[in-house]
């Protein structure tokens, strides 16, 4: 009982702010806006590192991959984790960025 009484007694006493509100079309404006940037910079940094993947595993060596090997072996098998990487990386990004075109 003591500890509800406390309990009620901190809440009533306790400030809390409510979420703001958008009260203007202006707010809304700049809200889509801003989301409609971060969807373009999504998309294109996706797109650039989907490419630069694409060329990294072109120029891979695929047969040579070893990774025991302490030279060229092992070189090309940090170019293909690479590769999987930047164009895994990619696809996340620009599949992140078509919600922010949707919404």
């Amino acid at each position: 009982m003591k500890y509800s009484i406390l309990l009620i007694a901190l809440f009533a006493f306790c400030t809390m702010q409510a979420q703001d509100r958008f009260t203007t079309a202006e707010d809304y404006t700049r809200k889509a806006n801003r989301q409609k940037t971060v969807a373009w910079v999504l998309a294109g940094s996706g797109a650039t590192m989907i490419a630069g993947g694409t060329i990294l595993a072109i120029n891979t060596n695929w047969d040579e991959l070893d990774y025991d090997d302490n030279s060229y072996g092992k070189r090309e098998t940090v170019k293909a984790a690479g590769a999987v990487a930047l164009i895994g990386t990619g696809v996340i990004a620009a599949v992140g960025s078509i919600p922010l075109f949707i919404i």
